[in-house]
């Protein structure tokens, strides 16, 4: 609908094309692949809360949300601060878990581990020395960052690199037209 929106009020044109961009590639740090202590494959106790999940929402009527009180499939939660640490915890794969970082980093984020399945984790970070050293890539000096704690607690690493991805390329845009 919104495509459709532009295109008629906006007479948007545009199109997409691979090219190289700047990313972060989330990576196996060890070369013996073992994960970090706060990484593991799921058990089977996650797993079953996970399908749960999926039958609460596809029942669901009307907005599915969580209350502050509700517990979390896998121990999950996003955004949970405790002594200043940003807290991104649960079940997911790795390609959502990269997906998540991606919020907090100043480029994409795309999942080179190979690891199949899904995966448990717990990461605790300070935002506020990861918005600081992120544009400086991933020498961190001020520690605590997400490149620390990805790298400590999961035993994974966040490479900076050069991909090709595909980009939305605006060809033109033109005033809105009347109603």
């Amino acid at each position: 609908m919104v495509r459709r929106l532009l295109v008629d009020r906006f007479t948007l044109k545009s199109h997409v094309e691979a090219r190289p961009v700047e990313v972060y590639s989330l990576v196996v740090a060890r070369s013996d692949g073992r994960l970090g202590p706060r990484l593991r494959p799921a058990s089977s106790e996650c797993l079953a809360e996970l399908d749960a999940e999926q039958v609460r929402i596809k029942n669901a009527t009307g907005p599915v949300t969580f209350s502050s009180g509700d517990a979390r499939p896998c121990k999950g939660g996003l955004g949970d601060s405790r002594n200043g640490l940003f807290r991104m915890a649960g079940g997911a794969t790795l390609e959502s878990i990269a997906f998540g970082l991606e919020v907090f980093m100043d480029k994409r984020v795309v999942d080179r581990t190979a690891l199949q399945g899904i995966h448990e984790y717990e990461l605790e970070f300070d935002y506020g020395a990861t918005r600081s050293i992120a544009s400086a890539a991933s020498d961190d000096r001020a520690g605590g960052s997400v490149f620390t704690a990805v790298q400590e607690q999961l035993g994974l690493k966040l490479e900076r690199r050069r991909e090709t991805t595909d980009v939305l390329v605006i060809d033109s845009l033109e005033l809105p037209s009347e109603n």
